[in-house]
């Protein structure tokens, strides 16, 4: 399955998983530990038993987006985590 971190314009992104989407600026309500942890629950809660997740971003903005670069640093925590404690399961 795919989580993808899509850059929508300059203070503006969002996490997407099929249709899970986390909006990610400034005035997001949602942008906060419990939003967070709320989207990666129910990301995990939906994928199908001993499925892997894979991360895709935009590879020239998370070179070029500091914002998008660190957005991206924090899913890859949590997919490689989770992808991890798959394979020792």
């Amino acid at each position: 399955m795919v989580l993808e971190i899509k850059w929508i314009d300059d203070k503006k992104y969002c996490a997407k998983f099929k249709n899970i989407e986390l909006e990610i600026n400034e005035n997001s309500e949602k942008w906060n530990i419990n939003g967070i942890n709320e989207f990666l629950i129910e990301l995990a809660s939906d994928l199908p038993d001993k499925e892997k997740i894979e991360l895709k971003v935009d590879q020239e903005k998370q070179n070029s987006d500091k914002v998008y670069n660190h957005i991206v640093d924090l899913f890859s925590n949590f997919v490689q985590e989770y992808n991890n404690n798959l394979s020792t399961n």
